[in-house]
């Protein structure tokens, strides 16, 4: 039983930068990273686009025997597992895309994925408003904004033999960076994020949220190794609102 995916910065930055530039054709790639079967834990610590995977505006498949090829070639150069894969769906001829699988989407993981590995869906879209990263329980679904796109991500895993794909929390704790960062209008096309921060915002702060961000991601994984402790618990718990602690940090930058 998996009950959360954690995707962890580098990871993230590979899939969106993947996704959006075939946008509108979708990707598909491999993910890499560590499972804790004991807790339910996955951790996504890298992604590797299938460059060859024939791609169109409604559906991306892999070649087989090149796919074979760089799983193999993974399982020699990597000291992470195998987790499963991921892919994009886009709003082709205008309508709007969905993170949720699509039949063809259930029919390969029931064909071709054993029990406990993982699919990631990134949908995109033309952003019309800019939108906080944000994750909702209720539909399990991560969703923001990056530059011209909206975003939604949701993770599955095949549960059992006869699963076709069962939604699970996912967590990407690098989305509290973007936040900040669009709150602060940084472009990345103005250079590295530390040497365009307004002069007015202490760029102390943003390093040390980077290094909060990376001490978060390390405790979420530290819990999933081994049953979860009291003190861990307090420690992610304290970590969590630190981290939410500087959703304001701009405004008082602004302010002062």
């Amino acid at each position: 039983m998996i009950d959360t995916v954690l995707i962890r910065a580098r990871a993230f930055t590979q899939i969106l930068g993947y996704a959006i530039e075939v946008y509108k054709h979708e990707c598909t790639g491999v993910l890499m990273g560590d499972a804790f079967s004991t807790t339910g834990k996955i951790v996504v610590n890298s992604a590797v686009a299938l460059q060859s995977a024939d791609r169109g505006f409604t559906s991306v498949a892999p070649k087989q025997h090149r796919y074979d090829r760089i799983t193999d070639v993974l399982s020699y150069l990597s000291l992470d597992w195998i987790l499963g894969e991921f892919h994009s769906h886009t709003d082709y001829r205008g309508e709007k895309p969905s993170c949720r699988l699509s039949d063809g989407d259930r029919d390969y993981i029931q064909n071709s994925y054993y029990p406990g590995e993982i699919e990631v869906v990134v949908a995109l879209s033309k952003k019309k408003r800019k939108k906080p990263w944000m994750y909702t329980n209720d539909d399990r679904v991560l969703k923001g904004t990056l530059d011209d796109f909206n975003i939604e991500i949701g993770a599955y895993y095949k549960a059992d033999e006869d699963d076709s794909g069962t939604l699970t929390e996912i967590l990407v704790p690098i989305a509290d960076i973007a936040n900040i960062a669009y709150d602060l209008e940084l472009s990345p096309m103005a250079g590295y994020i530390f040497d365009v921060i307004p002069t007015q915002y202490p760029k102390n702060r943003l390093r040390k949220l980077v290094r909060m961000i990376e001490k978060y991601e390390s405790l979420i994984i530290r819990s999933g190794e081994s049953e979860t402790t009291d003190d861990l618990c307090d420690q992610i718990s304290k970590m969590m609102e630190e981290i939410d602690a500087f959703s304001m940090i701009h405004d008082d930058a602004v302010s002062k």
